[in-house]
């Protein structure tokens, strides 16, 4: 659908050429963060995937210990 030769975009450029293609940002993010984790140290990968998992009561001792360190 969004392709360089035969997409509805294509099409359409040829009729409005004023016409922009926005991508879906959820997928732009998530392919900059994909990228960004892997020039990480594998120790701050863990640590923010780590973040994800606390729950209940050990999350507020975490964030409090976290908010120390920094």
């Amino acid at each position: 659908m969004i392709g360089n030769k035969n997409s509805f975009l294509t099409h359409l450029k040829v009729n409005v050429p004023q016409v922009i293609q926005l991508n879906c940002i959820c997928h732009s993010a998530a392919l900059v963060a994909s990228k960004a984790s892997e020039k990480l140290p594998r120790s701050c990968e863990s640590l923010i995937r780590g973040i994800t998992t606390v729950s209940g009561s050990a999350k507020v001792q975490f964030y409090a210990s976290f908010k120390i360190f920094f």
